[in-house]
């Protein structure tokens, strides 16, 4: 287990992931692929911070207002939780990166 957490860590540090206490600065709102990909196209410039990952995209929100959210399939972090943040110049796979670039603080917690 602890191998594995090791390489999980180094390969982390490779892509510039950083994990970032949320509901700071911001929240991120987690939502599954096709739903996000709609919405990034539905909202074009209008679209602010969005991160790629495995599960889904993360939209950087307003810190506070993601507990207005409750519909199903959404996932929110807000305080007392935490979330991967890649290099601001990693904008393509592998590993989670960075849709929309960064406009929120984001990148300033994880120089």
């Amino acid at each position: 287990m602890v191998r594995t957490a090791q390489r999980r860590d180094r390969s982390s540090a490779r892509q510039g992931l950083r994990l970032v206490a949320a509901g700071r600065r911001w929240d991120a709102v987690r939502v599954p692929t096709r739903q996000g990909e709609a919405l990034v196209d539905a909202l074009g410039t209008r679209c602010g911070d969005v991160i790629r990952d495995g599960p889904g995209y993360l939209f950087l929100i307003t810190p506070g207002t993601g507990d207005l959210i409750t519909t199903p399939d959404v996932t929110v972090y807000g305080r007392s939780r935490h979330v991967l943040i890649p290099a601001g110049d990693h904008t393509a796979p592998p590993g989670p990166h960075w849709v929309r670039p960064a406009f929120h603080l984001a990148l300033e917690e994880v120089q």
